[in-house]
């Protein structure tokens, strides 16, 4: 079993912006995705986490039941 890679939003924004410098996914944008429960947040007290994988994952089209038959 390996550890989620958890971050918060400015952290995902950068981790994304690493691998493509290009991206114009924003951080209001992963906020709002955040908010309305489309990608799924852990909370830390008052700190939002999202799983870096998951958002990934979301972001390149992969659904749960694409992971699964994979």
């Amino acid at each position: 079993m390996s550890l989620p890679r958890m971050r918060t939003a400015p952290e995902a924004i950068r981790e994304i912006k690493k691998l493509d410098p290009d991206s114009a996914f924003t951080l209001r944008a992963l906020r709002r995705m955040m908010s309305d429960g489309t990608i799924p947040v852990v909370y830390i007290n008052s700190k939002r986490l999202v799983n870096l994988d998951t958002l990934f994952d979301y972001l390149s089209g992969c659904t749960d039941d694409d992971a699964n038959n994979n």
